[in-house]
């Protein structure tokens, strides 16, 4: 199976068997590395890179894809689904994985995304976190940062793997600059945005960005955090 992976919606190529879109860059470089992960663990097609069987070339139509595209902000994700449920070349798509953040609505997000999935509006409000319904015959799962139940985004999800000692020493820097933050008219909480960009730029000496962070490898995806979101997808791509 080939990862495929796009910055813009309107690249989507055709006939990709799975299809993952996302909220943002950092949530495409995550679902990236996790597939590969899953991919090398024998997922996709029951068994290790090493062990599948060479079937020679395949065109472009018949190799199994797993498409990541980033949809660019939260509030494009609905639009997005709803043209994609449209495409002539959604014809041979077998699943679609929404990764999104939850922020402060967690249930309320997940029943809007449900119902661009093409879920009935007194149906998408009762569907469970981990529930995984067929939709016009495409098997769909939503996950939402940090746990698919909580309130909150996929910077919470990354600060949970940091050790104490780190957490520490983030929330002293932040605290230690509250005088010139007062002074620029900068908000005074410590967000899990804030949190993040303040650990980087401690073990970097750089701006860089957490697609960045999980591109190069800084972030810890072996941490239990990650494991649901790499349930289901394993679980996507091997119904």
């Amino acid at each position: 199976m080939k990862i495929v992976c796009l910055e813009e919606p309107g690249d989507l190529p055709d006939y990709p068997e799975h299809l993952c879109v996302c909220e943002g860059k950092a949530e495409v470089k995550l679902v990236e590395r996790l597939m590969k992960q899953i991919l090398a663990q024998g997922g996709g097609n029951g068994k290790s890179a090493a062990e599948a069987p060479d079937r020679g070339q395949k065109n472009e139509h018949e190799e199994r894809k797993f498409v990541i595209v980033c949809a660019g902000g939260v509030d494009k994700i609905r639009p997005l689904l709803k043209r994609l449920r449209t495409r002539p070349n959604a014809k041979g798509l077998k699943s679609i994985t929404i990764v999104a953040d939850a922020d402060d609505k967690v249930k309320g997000r997940r029943a809007e995304i449900w119902k661009a999935l093409g879920v009935d509006d007194d149906v998408a409000s009762k569907i469970a976190p981990d529930e995984v319904l067929v939709v016009h015959g495409v098997q769909c799962a939503v996950w939402l940062s940090p746990d698919n139940e909580s309130n909150g985004r996929i910077e919470d999800m990354v600060m949970k793997t940091l050790e104490s000692r780190i957490i520490n020493c983030v929330e002293e820097v932040w605290e230690r600059a509250r005088s010139i933050r007062a002074d620029l008219g900068a908000r005074s909480s410590l967000s899990s945005k804030a949190k993040v960009a303040v650990w980087l730029a401690l073990v970097e000496n750089q701006g860089i960005g957490l697609p960045t962070a999980f591109e190069k490898g800084l972030v810890d995806l072996s941490h239990p955090v990650f494991e649901p979101l790499r349930v289901l997808l394993g679980a996507q791509i091997d119904p």
